[in-house]
């Protein structure tokens, strides 16, 4: 079973890091952000928002991903 656990927990390493090398790590607000504005020179660009909150999501997932693979590895050398 524990090898099991370890294979499974390597593979979710594996696809996290690849998610994370081609969708890259999440950026949040800071709160040197937080006092800045912007102006928006283009009104309309659905579609590039679409693609970063899909790169945003996948990117999240990718982050999951390797959370749960280290502790179904943890889980493996415990068992």
């Amino acid at each position: 079973m524990s090898k099991w656990l370890t294979a499974i927990g390597l593979a979710c390493n594996m696809a996290g890091v690849a998610m994370i090398f081609f969708f890259g790590v999440p950026r949040y607000r800071s709160v040197a952000d937080a006092g800045k504005s912007y102006l928006q020179v283009e009104a309309d660009d659905s579609e590039s928002e679409q693609r970063a909150k899909r790169a945003s999501r996948l990117s999240r997932l990718g982050l999951t991903l390797l959370a749960v693979g280290f502790a179904l590895q943890l889980v493996a050398l415990w068992r």
